[in-house]
């Protein structure tokens, strides 16, 4: 597992920058005087940007470009903190969930590539020590968010995210990976293969529970703002919220052999 350290660390910086900005990102919108229609719209451009972007980028990761594109990422999300830190208009915070969007496209499904590359035979073991850097950094990010908005100001934050951005694309140019490695593992069915009936139902089923996802995210922060709460109740908020996903994350391979996928998802979405 060379060079896994470099992409775990890699992982934890970027996603720390991404939830961090995020979590404090609609109250200052609104602290700049934008409506609540409005801010909420801002704060779907990222996902948005992310999900038209994010099967062209896996595809060329696949075909061991995964290198370049976490570079890339954490350079975005460094660049996002930058613009946040000089964003004084709604357009000007527009572009900072532009840049997140390009952030997430580029780094999610490389990074995901590359963990099952520099993890070898122990491919899962690799990815899953990826998804508990994910969320640790979902824990980390909005807890010192806000934290640093109460103490500092937004500025300050801003430029916190803007450095661990940074260095996680710093952190991302020594991960050790070839083309070579990468395309001989992805070699198999592509695309278009995948795209069975069930796979489409499941995808339309993630739109759904993305959409209660990111409203469950975006809302509460305004609406706490607005009941005169402080950054860190929030960022609070979202940090236990990303605890009881580690501890739902590590319950679910019981709960699915006692339920089974159906009956798994069905419980998902009534807890939601």
């Amino acid at each position: 597992m060379t060079g896994l350290p470099s992409l775990l660390a890699a992982t934890l910086l970027f996603f720390t920058s991404v939830s961090a900005t995020s979590s404090v990102i609609s109250r200052y919108t609104r602290d700049i005087g934008a409506s609540v229609a409005a801010s909420g719209q801002v704060y779907a451009l990222t996902p948005f940007v992310a999900a038209l972007l994010r099967i062209p980028v896996g595809i060329a990761a696949d075909r061991g470009n995964a290198k370049r594109f976490l570079v890339a990422g954490g350079l975005a999300a460094a660049a996002a903190g930058i613009a946040a830190a000089f964003a004084y208009t709604v357009p000007m915070v527009a572009l900072v969930r532009v840049l997140q969007g390009l952030a997430l496209a580029f780094f999610v499904a490389p990074s995901i590539a590359a963990a099952a590359a520099l993890g070898g035979k122990a491919f899962a073991r690799a990815i899953s020590m990826r998804a508990v850097m994910v969320t640790v950094a979902l824990i980390v990010g909005p807890l010192a968010a806000g934290f640093i908005v109460d103490w500092l100001g937004y500025w300050a934050v801003f430029v916190f995210t803007a450095i661990t951005g940074f260095a996680a694309a710093v952190t991302a140019t020594s991960i050790p990976l070839r083309q070579a490695r990468i395309g001989r593992l992805h070699r198999g069915l592509g695309l278009r293969d995948a795209l069975t009936l069930g796979v489409l139902l499941a995808i339309a089923l993630a739109v759904v529970d993305g959409m209660v996802f990111f409203s469950v995210q975006s809302l509460p922060q305004m609406q706490l703002r607005d009941l005169g709460y402080r950054a860190s109740v929030f960022g609070l908020f979202q940090s236990l919220t990303a605890a009881s996903g580690l501890v739902a994350r590590g319950l679910s391979s019981h709960v699915y052999a006692r339920l089974g996928p159906r009956k798994m998802l069905a419980l998902g979405f009534a807890l939601e």
